[in-house]
């Protein structure tokens, strides 16, 4: 997962104050909202998740991988098991 820092287009803004207007935006659209798909005209180009998004999703995926494929929870316990450094 590539990670995306907004400062590296802070040149793009007209000045520090148009930067901090943007950021201020963009944080309060997540806080009132947990998932944004983010639209460059009519395409949509990504979206943006809160970190308790982020969590319940992962949650939710590993969730259903082992409930489609039981046998990983047997090999991670045979793997746990034959840790010594695990008690």
């Amino acid at each position: 997962m590539r990670v995306l820092q907004l400062k590296e287009y802070q040149p793009l803004f007209q000045d520090e104050a148009a930067y901090r207007e943007f950021q201020r935006r963009l944080v309060e659209s997540l806080s009132e909202d947990e998932e944004q798909m983010l639209f460059c005209g009519e395409q949509m180009v990504g979206a943006l998740m809160t970190p308790k998004a982020i969590s319940s999703t992962m949650k939710q995926r590993i969730l259903g991988r082992f409930a489609s494929q039981p046998d990983l929870m047997d090999e991670m316990r045979k793997r746990i098991e034959a840790n010594d450094l695990v008690d």
